[in-house]
């Protein structure tokens, strides 16, 4: 979601923006990461389309991400790479804010749980499993299964 936001910075500037957060809490948590205090904060009010964008597919996402992950990369470098595929817009930024949060030194499996209506909650529960085991191609190949 979108928000609209003012905010004072260190030299009592006014800034303002729009920052694309979870909810508001997380917009006030990437303001307060700025150094900035927040005058107003507010959503972005958007016309309903009558198309939605299109979720990621989740089973051909894990596929992908397993087939990455074996041949050698970094889960961050493959998340990195499936994003850049990625021709749905939605499904694009979804990839976009999950690696977001591995960059702010979240789990996979916390960064997962922020977008619920994409990663249901056993798949969510398999990557936390597998974090504590190390095995998440493991855990991504039995939730495809």
């Amino acid at each position: 979601m979108e928000y609209r936001i003012k905010a004072l910075d260190d030299s009592h500037g006014v800034v303002a923006c729009v920052l694309d957060a979870v909810d508001e809490a997380d917009a006030r948590r990437q303001l307060a990461l700025k150094e900035l205090r927040v005058i107003s904060l507010s959503p972005v009010q958007r016309r309903l389309s009558l198309r939605r964008s299109p979720k990621l597919q989740l089973a051909i996402f894990s596929q992908q991400l397993v087939s990455l992950l074996e041949a050698g990369l970094s889960l961050v470098e493959a998340l990195e790479a499936l994003a850049e595929r990625e021709s749905a817009s939605g499904a694009q930024r979804t990839l976009e804010r999950v690696l977001t949060r591995l960059y702010e030194g979240q789990t996979f499996a916390a960064a997962l749980a922020e977008h619920p209506a994409t990663f249901p909650d056993l798949y969510i529960a398999s990557v936390r499993a597998s974090e504590r085991s190390g095995a998440l191609r493991e855990a991504l190949t039995r939730y495809i299964s």
